[in-house]
């Protein structure tokens, strides 16, 4: 499995997500958002760990610089 997330990419991914996490664990969000979120967010996290996206394979396109990963 190639990279295809570069750093900025990454960090973005990682902020975002954490955030969406920590909105439903301190209920700033309700209801229905909160799953989404959760979701969401753990989506994030996930995509940003491993440095791989299946959205951005499928549509071809990397934000990682370099192309031998």
């Amino acid at each position: 499995m190639k990279k295809n997330i570069g750093k900025l990419d990454q960090t973005l991914r990682f902020t975002i997500g954490a955030l969406m996490i920590l909105s439903t664990l301190f209920e700033w969000t309700k209801g229905g958002i909160n799953t989404l979120f959760l979701v969401l967010g753990s989506v994030l996290l996930i995509t940003a760990g491993m440095q791989f996206c299946p959205l951005y394979k499928g549509l071809g396109v990397s934000t990682c610089k370099l192309k031998n990963n």
